[in-house]
């Protein structure tokens, strides 16, 4: 398996737009992590037991992995948790959603195929992308 250098930070969207993605590993197919409602991508490299490997973290033993920050989304209640990605208007369906990780996944050209994991009401995102 060749390996794929890691790739974080800003991808440019819809011209002017910045969306935060963070990828690790190498493979195929590409594992999108997308976390729930309000939530941080590094949502997935976390865990509550210190004896369990985080998601993000055991996926990129086998795959490219890619998770990224919706816009408006937050870790913690810091200032610096909030979403590392350009906000907009308030609220968004998953439409929008949908869109901004189409345009997000081409800009930074990553890979697919794609298996979509959604957490929670992101599970939307997954469903409906086109």
């Amino acid at each position: 398996m060749l390996g794929a250098a890691p790739l974080s930070g800003h991808m440019t969207i819809g011209g002017s737009r910045h969306l935060y993605l963070e990828c690790h590993g190498s493979g195929s197919p590409t594992v999108v992590l997308d976390a729930g409602h309000r939530v941080r991508g590094d949502f997935w490299n976390v865990s509550d037991d210190p004896k369990a490997t985080p998601v993000l973290a055991g996926v990129q033993q086998f795959t490219r992995v890619c998770t990224y920050d919706r816009t408006g989304t937050v870790l913690g209640s810091a200032p610096e948790d909030f979403s590392r990605s350009d906000p907009v208007p308030m609220p968004r369906n998953a439409a929008a959603a949908v869109t901004d990780l189409h345009e997000l996944l081409s800009a930074a050209k990553v890979p697919g195929p794609y298996v979509l994991v959604g957490h929670s009401s992101a599970g939307l995102t997954s469903y409906s992308t086109r």
